[in-house]
């Protein structure tokens, strides 16, 4: 099953295709060319037409094999189409071209936190953050790791300076809400867990950890009304047909139940 901490750190939104063809260097033929392919790639990433996304940055790095920023978008790109291998060949050959380079740190450690090497994503993180301690987003996937490696004060302290530097980042509500029920402080989660919504009100991870704490709380009724959201978001989030699942069979509505199971169990490719 797909586990809370896990669902938090892969969070695509916050990662969008955003860096210029030529950050931070590039060289070789057809720049202007390559430097538009890679602008179409991140248009067509911010669509989530990954495929389509893949094609532009190809072209892109033929015509000018060493854009390091083209490199960083193609290994985003390949982590969203789960070509985890691809993906960290790009991310080197990145580093290679500009070994400070803080986003492709940053991919990096998206990476190996999937492959769940988390010593080396959380080393990648904070070298991220070294390089670039104005970034919000850094930071927040600093916490993440921090979170999963138990670290949860040094964690708490990441995501306060993630809100810091970036007061609308949905995703840094939402790992500290984490944090803040792993801590105890169920009506500190909650706030935050409501703030994350409030700034994206699509954000499917958000709407289900809320749900989790609902359920806690003794919440049913709430809870599958989360879920609900969660999966009205994201209809092939399998965590929330599963949490959905709980929920129902704790209210004694085992069909409703084995429904859900059913398709969270579908979702993740058993029978």
């Amino acid at each position: 099953m797909r586990v809370l901490v896990v669902a938090l750190a892969m969070m695509l939104s916050a990662c969008a295709a955003e860096e210029s063809a030529q950050a931070p260097s590039a060289s070789g033929a057809n720049t202007s060319l390559a430097t538009t392919y890679n602008s179409r790639g991140n248009a067509q990433f911010n669509a989530r037409n990954y495929a389509a996304a893949l094609a532009d940055y190809d072209a892109a790095l033929r015509l000018a094999p060493n854009f390091a920023g083209t490199l960083r978008n193609r290994c985003n790109t390949k982590i969203a189409l789960n070509d985890l291998d691809g993906a960290l060949a790009d991310c080197e050959a990145a580093l290679r071209i500009s070994p400070n380079y803080a986003s492709a740190y940053n991919e990096r450690g998206r990476i190996r936190e999937r492959q769940s090497n988390l010593e080396a994503a959380l080393a990648d993180y904070a070298e991220a953050v070294r390089l670039e301690p104005n970034n919000g987003l850094f930071w927040s996937n600093l916490a993440s790791i921090r979170y999963r490696l138990n670290d949860n004060v040094t964690a708490m302290a990441d995501v306060n300076e993630a809100i810091r530097l970036k007061p609308d980042h949905a995703r840094a509500y939402n790992t500290r809400g984490i944090i803040k029920r792993r801590m105890g402080d169920t009506a500190g989660a909650l706030a935050d867990y409501n703030r994350a919504i409030q700034v994206q009100p699509d954000y499917a991870i958000a709407y289900r950890n809320r749900g989790l704490l609902r359920m806690q709380q003794g919440n049913s009724a709430a809870a599958i009304a989360d879920y609900n959201l969660a999966l009205r978001h994201d209809p092939n989030y399998a965590d929330a047909y599963e949490s959905r699942g709980r929920a129902y069979a704790a209210r004694g509505e085992q069909d409703r139940a084995i429904a859900d199971y059913d398709r969270a169990i579908a979702l993740r490719g058993g029978t």
